[in-house]
């Protein structure tokens, strides 16, 4: 899987479906730290992580510093 041919092809696939307006209003939790990633963002990375084949939440390269 990489960046240009899996990933862009499904980040297409989500603007299309409007995913991220159906995981906001799905989930509807409120961060209210400054550093937030928002649940989208979260939720993201955690579906491309296991489609990627990690099988920890540890295994997504996401700067969540």
């Amino acid at each position: 899987m990489t960046a240009y041919g899996g990933f862009s092809l499904l980040a297409l696939f989500f603007e299309k479906i409007k995913f991220r307006e159906c995981i906001e209003q799905a989930i509807a939790v409120q961060e209210i730290s400054p550093n937030s990633r928002g649940i989208y963002a979260k939720i993201l990375v955690y579906l491309l992580m296991i489609y990627a084949g990690g099988s920890r939440f540890s295994h997504s390269m996401y700067p969540w510093e």
